[in-house]
């Protein structure tokens, strides 16, 4: 894990169109590049400037990589 300076933040409460659970997808941005994952209450909050302690990381899915954090 590392200490990342967000430079913007999105998140949104979404619902599963196939489960129709809720969930809140977040995407923040890091040194001008995008980063997606599933948030919680406290990614609510998150704004653009906040330092947070953070694992960034490449995964495959259906044969595309995707830039994720955790």
């Amino acid at each position: 894990m590392t200490q990342v300076v967000l430079q913007n933040v999105k998140a949104e409460r979404k619902v599963s169109a196939r489960t129709n659970k809720p969930y809140i997808a977040v995407s923040i941005q890091v040194d001008e590049v995008w980063h997606n994952g599933f948030g919680n209450e406290e990614m609510m909050s998150w704004s653009a400037g906040d330092t947070k302690e953070l694992e960034l990381f490449d995964e495959e899915y259906n044969g595309k990589m995707y830039k994720k954090f955790k």
